[in-house]
């Protein structure tokens, strides 16, 4: 039977380089494993230079160019981290706009909108803020029935107008309208019901 250290080892060389995991994933994978046993094992192939720890629980597979080692996106990190405890994790802000291709600018550092509470954290230069939602955690719930795509598209408007507010959103009616026309019928009517409460103004404005 092989041991943990060498599962381990299997393991990352089976992960493509660029790929960030984290220590609860693997633990699970692994079946009956010792964490510390675990933790050991990992910190011999950090030694090694065979993998990088980003923050506490999460790893990296360098991928390495002939200029050296190719930085990790912020993103990566951050969906990994979340999906280890459970969690969704969306741009937040100005990113929520750029990622709707609504705004060319970004803020300095990146910021997120939680379904649960994360520690913020920095990935080499990048500061992550991160703020946990009760709302965003209601808004994500109910569309699972929709394709990847429509359902994080629906979050990231409802994000957008949350940040924009009326009057803001009313400058970009055109570009945002056209967004929603993208939506299918079912994907439509599942934002008018997600824009209700503080919202509610914006199933009038784009007609929902």
């Amino acid at each position: 039977m092989r041991t943990i250290a060498s599962r381990v080892e299997k393991y990352v060389k089976h992960v493509n380089r660029g790929t960030v995991f984290t220590f609860s994933h693997l633990l699970m994978s692994l079946g009956e494993a010792k964490p510390d046993t675990v933790s050991h094992a990992l910190k011999k192939l950090i030694n090694n230079n065979e993998i990088a720890r980003i923050r506490r629980g999460v790893y990296l597979r360098p991928e390495i160019s002939r200029f050296g080692v190719i930085p990790v996106s912020v993103d990566k990190v951050m969906t990994a981290t979340a999906q280890s405890i459970g969690a969704e994790a969306f741009p937040s802000g100005m990113h929520a706009l750029h990622a709707l291709g609504l705004s060319e600018q970004l803020a300095m550092g990146q910021s997120y909108l939680t379904t649960r509470r994360i520690e913020p954290f920095s990935v080499g230069n990048t500061h992550v803020s991160i703020q946990y939602s009760r709302a965003l955690e209601r808004v994500t719930q109910g569309l699972n029935s929709l394709n990847e795509a429509e359902r994080r598209k629906i979050i990231l408007l409802w994000i957008s107008l949350d940040y924009l507010g009326e009057r803001e959103t009313s400058l970009l009616s055109d570009e945002i309208n056209k967004i929603i026309e993208t939506l299918s019928p079912s994907a439509r009517e599942r934002l008018r019901m997600k824009c209700a409460g503080r919202l509610s103004w914006a199933r009038l404005m784009f007609a929902l």
